[in-house]
């Protein structure tokens, strides 16, 4: 089963989810977690992800 996570700080759920239940399930082939940084598909130089209010 794969699961995508979609966040700004992919780093935090990447060492949660190695760190938990959910990072034994991933070793056992189970599931898999990717994340996904919204910045990487931004397009102006600053890497804005933000709208305006």
């Amino acid at each position: 089963m794969n699961f995508y996570v979609m966040t700004l700080f992919p780093e935090l759920i990447e060492t949660v989810a190695r760190e938990s239940i959910l990072g034994r399930a991933e070793n056992n082939g189970a599931i898999h977690v990717e994340t996904v940084n919204f910045r990487d598909d931004s397009h102006d130089k600053h890497h804005h992800v933000d709208d305006y209010p």
